[in-house]
């Protein structure tokens, strides 16, 4: 892995600090926040490929640990502000997403509530009709039972007559095969 390319060089995190001139800490951040490639060797320690243009050292600050230990403290509290402001981000558009879900939920729910509502009512007029058509049917029977009671009576009188009419076709019959002279006597007698 000692191979370097005409523009990177492989360093470890401690090298990389060594030749910043920061802390071997703040040189792992270094390398996670501009998104260097690493890589783990045979024996386990993790080498980042750095731009040669990175590994200089800055002339602009002078070593200090006890600067380095701050910076890598507000870096840490940063970090962590950052990863909180983020989930509080996320937590407010999931809590967003899910009142909108909610809102509409509850559009829906109204709006079934409605079309059951209607539904209830429908059936309650269809209830009242089928009650109407009831009382009208047992009209119509009813008056059905009344005119074959009627239709009875009315079949009743008509055996009668016919029967009466054929007594008197009979004593007509039976009146027209006697003569002349019995009809008379018939006649005068009231007979």
């Amino acid at each position: 892995m000692d191979a370097d390319t005409d523009d990177i060089r492989w360093l470890t995190y401690a090298e990389l600090g060594q030749a910043r001139g920061i802390s071997t800490a703040s040189a792992t951040r270094l390398a996670f926040r501009r998104k260097w490639r690493r890589q783990v060797g045979n024996d386990g320690t993790a080498r980042v490929a750095v731009p040669l243009a990175e590994t200089q050292t800055r002339q602009d600050k002078a070593p200090d640990d006890r600067n380095d230990a701050r910076n890598d403290d507000r870096g840490d509290i940063s970090h962590v502000v950052m990863v909180l402001e983020a989930s509080v981000a996320s937590l407010s558009d999931r809590a967003s997403a899910a009142e909108k879900r909610a809102d509409r939920a509850e559009i829906r729910a109204e709006s079934a509530e409605a079309r059951a509502n209607q539904a209830e009512q429908a059936l309650s007029e269809e209830r009242k009709r089928a009650d109407q058509l009831e009382l009208a049917q047992d009209r119509l029977e009813t008056k059905l039972d009344e005119a074959e009671a009627r239709a009875d009576r009315a079949d009743a009188a008509a055996q009668e007559a016919g029967q009466a009419a054929d007594e008197l076709r009979r004593a007509n019959e039976a009146r027209a095969g006697q003569g002349r002279w019995a009809r008379l006597r018939q006649a005068w007698r009231g007979e």
